[in-house]
């Protein structure tokens, strides 16, 4: 699914892995712009900005070899593993903050064996 809406990148700020946090505010959409918006809501995605509409040939998109067919990848494995015990144990009070500690400790764990 590919669509436009119009937007004004409101803040940013970086963040210690060294992307970027964006804020975006949109103009008032219609109704099936808001559902398409809202169906990506946590997904990882792909962004194009221009100062103008941009033409479909514009865009240089790689074509993408599905490297996992019709299976999880191993980070959306992991992820859900992780839901799943939070789902049973409920250590903290949301997810969110529970997969960035345990990501961070899979981090670190990786880390000290470095050289």
């Amino acid at each position: 699914m590919t669509f436009q809406i119009p937007a004004t990148i409101e803040g940013m700020r970086t963040l210690k892995d060294g992307g970027i946090r964006l804020t975006i505010d949109t103009n008032e959409l219609a109704e099936n712009e808001m559902a398409k918006v809202f169906s990506l809501k946590e997904k990882f995605v792909w962004l194009a900005i221009s100062e103008t509409a941009i033409k479909e040939d514009e865009l240089n998109i790689p074509e993408v070899m599905m490297e996992f067919k019709n299976e999880k990848t191993p980070s959306q494995r992991l992820r859900n593993t992780i839901f799943v015990y939070w789902s049973q144990y409920k250590p903290t009070p949301t997810f969110d903050e529970f997969y960035k500690q345990k990501m961070e400790q899979i981090i670190s764990f990786i880390r000290e064996k470095l050289n």
